[in-house]
């Protein structure tokens, strides 16, 4: 019978461990991508009258359940703002 040497058995520990990283993130890629879609779809309606970005951004998280990343050096979060929509998709953000 072919018995595999102890280099042989650790080689081929680490390509099946590395194979089912990769199915494992291949499947949370295409789980999110397919989340993603479907909530970029979702209409919402909502006003922001003089409140700041981040303030906006923390209620559209809160209605919609997305989180928004942006480095604050990019962005002035204090800046308050005044907006409306109506019936309009995420995507459109």
């Amino acid at each position: 019978m072919n018995q595999l040497k102890p280099k042989q058995t650790k080689q081929n520990i680490r390509g099946v461990r590395l194979l089912m990283y990769l199915v494992l993130l291949t499947i949370c890629i295409t789980t999110t991508s397919s989340s993603l879609k479907a909530t970029l779809q979702k209409e919402i309606s909502i006003e922001f009258n003089n409140v700041t970005i981040k303030q906006a951004l923390h209620d559209l998280h809160g209605k919609m359940g997305v989180k928004f990343v942006y480095s604050p050096n990019d962005i002035d979060e204090n800046k308050k703002i005044k907006l409306s929509f109506h019936n309009e998709k995420l995507e459109v953000f």
